[in-house]
């Protein structure tokens, strides 16, 4: 809690860090409807990338100052588990020292405040990270996106969860994590949100509609966005940079991209995403978690095997 000119300006009691792609949209609409509850969205302050945490704590309590008395103070931002950013494919990846700086600046910040963390089966996260790669202008095979991944020792590292877990339990206590799989959540919501209000320190937490919440594209229409890119879009050379177009305005390609979206939730009834990702890449990638995640499954008391982690 901080005092700035009399008034009181109280900072986060709970960080939910991510993993991206794993419900937190959901997640953040959730508390953005609950009164008891005060979002801080994205402050980017944290991150090791960009230089917003050399701005100092004032710029930080700006986030926060409206945040009334008697409301949980949450910062949520799925990219505080996932700091950095690759310069050759432009998408978001956990490297263990990033992680590290991410975890000493919260620490040096708040404190021991509690922290949130869902997370999912490996290869459906690289699966979704090759999507958002795609969404944000890429035009690369998907066999050359797996193809990269499982030669990168980083990226791979920072989706060992059991370390992940260790680091959090050693900074914060065990008692203020609250760490689930994303596949758990799905086969008992209503189970793991009471778990979650206890958490937090609510009565009661809801999940918006289903139709406000994200949408997982199709193989046809990641493939199909895919090759559009290939033909509009020129590589970007830097994190801040927008996307360069070729033949037709930036707007346009937004508007084709939305169109795009639309248009698969419409005409694709039964959404497959499975071959995206091919066989002998979801193999490797499973063989190489396979003791992580049994390690995993002991630290948090859940059967991973079960939900098909193993």
């Amino acid at each position: 809690m901080a005092n700035k000119n009399d008034v009181i300006i109280r900072l986060p009691e709970i960080v939910h860090l991510g993993y991206s792609k794993c419900m937190s949209t959901t997640l953040q609409n959730a508390f953005r409807m609950h009164p008891k509850i005060f979002l801080g969205y994205k402050t980017i302050f944290f991150s090791p990338e960009l230089d917003f945490y050399e701005r100092g704590l004032s710029y930080y309590e700006s986030f926060f100052i409206n945040a009334k008395e008697g409301q949980v103070v949450i910062e949520s931002d799925e990219h505080l588990i996932v700091p950095a950013v690759d310069k050759e494919w432009w998408v978001n990846l956990p490297g263990l020292p990033e992680i590290d700086t991410v975890i000493e600046r919260i620490r040096l910040t708040l404190g021991k405040p509690k922290v949130m963390i869902v997370f999912r089966k490996q290869p459906e996260m690289f699966l979704s990270k090759y999507v958002e790669y795609v969404n944000g202008g890429g035009s690369a095979r998907n066999y050359e996106f797996f193809e990269w991944i499982c030669s990168n020792e980083t990226a791979l590292q920072g989706f060992c969860y059991d370390k992940i877990i260790k680091k959090l339990a050693n900074e914060f206590g065990e008692e203020n994590l609250f760490i689930f799989p994303l596949e758990a959540f799905r086969s008992q919501e209503s189970r793991l949100l009471e778990r979650l209000a206890n958490f937090i320190g609510v009565e009661r937490m809801e999940l918006p509609a289903k139709g406000k919440r994200n949408v997982s594209p199709s193989s046809k229409a990641v493939e199909l966005q895919r090759f559009i890119n290939h033909c509009l879009v020129r590589r970007k050379n830097t994190l801040l940079e927008k996307q360069s177009m070729r033949f037709i305005p930036r707007w346009m390609w937004i508007i084709q991209k939305k169109a795009v979206k639309k248009a698969d939730r419409i005409l694709v009834a039964k959404k497959q995403r499975d071959s995206i990702m091919p066989e002998l890449y979801r193999d490797k990638i499973e063989k190489y978690f396979k003791t992580s995640n049994e390690e995993t499954s002991n630290l948090l008391q859940i059967d991973l095997a079960e939900l098909g982690y193993y």
